[in-house]
């Protein structure tokens, strides 16, 4: 089967998915054209606003973004984001060591490390989840190779924010605060490279709140067919609608 591994857990096989490479992926030249317009449209009409960026970033974990309880253990306390948004935007090359660092101001010097254990969504066995992220034998690759991706400036700064964004929670690679670590990534980049703005956090909130299934089709369809079209299109749907209201 595309993109699966097939492994054992307690004596029944099921399949892990296995990401694609992004670092390479010929697919988001087009992609990037779209991104590149938005993210254009967005610069034409907006400008810095950093105090008023912070204040929505505090407040995006407790505003509408569902938490996804795993198969195992208890969630760390969800603490403020703008910290691990810091340390990303003052990043000026991210790398594996540097997302650790990230993924250690959200949750605790205590969980930091990647993941030795399997992860899955969804079913008390994974042979029955929707989802399984990678074997652990894959994340310092997969990581790598996300790292590349998300500093590779013949992309634009919307492209590499977004799919960074689904890729990481694709890879999983921590037991606890992906998602955190997402939305950090996300945040840091595009406040990094395009420019500290609410309309970022608030683009989140559109995606989580409001176009959740929407969201969740579209991940299957980079999960099953390596086709980012659908969630990038989405994603700067999210974007343009978060940042229209505050054109007027």
């Amino acid at each position: 089967m595309k993109n699966r591994k097939l492994e054992i857990l307690n004596g029944i096989p099921f399949f892990s998915f296995v990401p694609q490479r992004i670092a390479r992926a010929g697919e988001f030249k087009q992609l990037n054209g779209q991104a590149k317009a938005v993210e254009d449209w967005f610069l034409a009409h907006h400008s810095q606003a950093a105090p008023e960026f912070e204040r929505a970033c505090d407040g995006l974990e407790s505003s509408g973004i569902p938490v996804v309880k795993l198969q195992y253990g208890e969630l760390t306390p969800r603490t403020s984001l703008m910290p691990a948004i810091a340390l990303v935007s003052s990043s000026s090359r991210l790398s594996v060591k540097a997302l650790e660092q990230v993924h250690s101001a959200l949750v605790g010097p205590e969980c930091t490390g990647v993941r030795s254990i399997p992860v899955w969504m969804g079913a008390p066995h994974p042979a029955k989840a929707w989802y399984v992220a990678p074997s652990p034998s894959y994340i310092p690759g997969l990581l790598s190779d996300l790292c590349e991706f998300a500093t590779d400036r013949r992309h634009c700064a919307l492209l590499r924010a977004s799919v960074t964004l689904l890729q990481l929670l694709l890879i999983h690679p921590f037991a606890d605060g992906n998602g955190r670590l997402s939305r950090a990534l996300f945040l840091g980049i595009a406040a990094r490279e395009i420019t500290p703005h609410p309309v970022w956090p608030q683009a989140l909130r559109l995606l989580w709140r409001h176009r959740g299934t929407h969201l969740h089709r579209a991940s299957l369809f980079v999960r099953d067919e390596d086709d980012w079209s659908e969630y990038v299109n989405l994603f700067l749907g999210a974007v343009r609608e978060a940042a229209t209201p505050v054109e007027k």
